[in-house]
Formats: C-alpha cells, sequence, structure tokens
C-alpha cells in the first residue's frame, strides 16, 4: 500500500466519517429523522471517498476483484441534503413516498455500477475494461456526470427556496439556530461538488480509478464541517 499525502488525507476523511457516525449514534438522539439522513450523508460521504483512496493507494493493483466497486456515491448527496433541510424546516416532515422519489435516479445509476461491478468479477484485469464497454460505461458515466451537474444546481436552489419560505413564515428558535450553519453547509458542499466534477473531467487523463489531485478535496473538508458542527451545537432532543 502506497501511503502519499493524497492517501493519508483520504483516509482521514474516511476515519472521520466514521468517527462522526459513531458519536451521532451513541451521543444522539439517532432516531430523529434529521439525525437518520444526516448519518446518510455522512456514509455515502465516507464511502465515496473509498475509490480515491483505493485506486491512489495500489489496493486495486493487489485485488482487481475491487475495480469498478460501486462506491462512486456522489450523485446521492444533494437529494439527501434536500431531506435534510426539509427535515430541519417543514414541520412533521416524514420519509414518504415522494421523498424516496428523490432518491430514484441515484438508485438507478448505483445499480448500473453493481450490474458493471458483478460482470466483471473474475475476469481478468485487461478483459474489464472491454467488459465496461460492451456496457456503454463511458456513455452512462459522461450522462451520469451531467445529471450530478443539474442535480446540484436543482437541489441548491430547492435547498435555498425552502430555507427562504420558512424564513418568511418566522423561524422557531430551534430553526433559527440551524439555519445560518445550514447556508454555509449548501454552499460549501455546492463547492465541493463543483470540484467533484471538475475532477470527473480531468481525472479522465489520471484513469478511472486514480482520479485527479482534487478528489482529496471532496469529502474530507465536509465532514471536518460537520464534526465542527457537532461539537458546537444543541441539537433537536
Amino acid at each position: 500500500m502506497n501511503l502519499t499525502l493524497t492517501n493519508t488525507l483520504l483516509l482521514f476523511g474516511i476515519f472521520q466519517s466514521v468517527v462522526m457516525i459513531f458519536l451521532i449514534l451513541t451521543t444522539r438522539n439517532w432516531r430523529q429523522i434529521q439525525n437518520k439522513i444526516l448519518l446518510s450523508i455522512l456514509v455515502v460521504l465516507g464511502v465515496s471517498l473509498l475509490p480515491m483512496f483505493l485506486g491512489n493507494s495500489g489496493v486495486v493493483e493487489q485485488n482487481s476483484n475491487l475495480l469498478f466497486l460501486p462506491a462512486h456515491l456522489s450523485i446521492f448527496i444533494f437529494p439527501l441534503l434536500f431531506l435534510y433541510f426539509k427535515s430541519i424546516f417543514v414541520l412533521n416532515f416524514k420519509i414518504d413516498k415522494s421523498s424516496v422519489l428523490h432518491l430514484v435516479i441515484p438508485i438507478i445509476f448505483w445499480v448500473y455500477l453493481v450490474i458493471i461491478w458483478f460482470n466483471t468479477l473474475g475476469e481478468p484485469i485487461a478483459q474489464k475494461r472491454e467488459v465496461a464497454i460492451s456496457f456503454y460505461y463511458f456513455q452512462i458515466k459522461t450522462i451520469h456526470d451531467i445529471v450530478l451537474l443539474l442535480m446540484v444546481l436543482m437541489y441548491t436552489w430547492l435547498a435555498s427556496q425552502l430555507m427562504y419560505n420558512a424564513k418568511k413564515e418566522r423561524l422557531s428558535k430551534d430553526q433559527e439556530k440551524f439555519s445560518k450553519w445550514l447556508r454555509y453547509l449548501l454552499l460549501f458542499l455546492v463547492a465541493g461538488a463543483i470540484l467533484d466534477i471538475t475532477s470527473l473531467v480531468i481525472g479522465e487523463m489520471y484513469g478511472y480509478w486514480k482520479g485527479s489531485p482534487l478528489d482529496e478535496l471532496l469529502g474530507i473538508p465536509f465532514v471536518l464541517l460537520i464534526k465542527i458542527y457537532y461539537s458546537t451545537r444543541c441539537a433537536f432532543s
């Protein structure tokens, strides 16, 4: 395993995700809907760092079955973030069919990645690319990147509108406490998503697994920000 500075940062980001998940489960009321969604966001962020770490550290070269591992989950972040906003600003919010619909497109892309992975298992590494191409992998990847960008724009607007409308109707003390931080989190996630999309494009020059030099900037700052937030705020109880 090659532990460069980049790999160390990626590993640290994954570790931070695990720590925060543990802290929420043990010190917060994780059964509250907003904490369940936040746990989901942390899981997605942590898992999304795995492909870059496995590729950059050389682990994939030692175990080719990890190639095409369906761990690229960035497309889930903004739908989950929007649901998190709703859990804060919408009274008596519950996860229902309309909420699950926001995750349908990300799930479709993830299922596609699972299919690619299963069909390449056991194949010689030289043949894996050919198998992926037979499933139109690179065409679907381009569509994925475009959809990811559209989701960033759409859910940023929806979350902003949700917060704006809630403010017009007067926020509760708890909502007021959340609103400023959530605004910064939204801006931070948008900036990170732009870096992510940029790294996806630049990553074509570096390969599917090794990604681009910008990869480590996605995920780690998000987890650190959530950690700072959880250490300073009083959550709903």
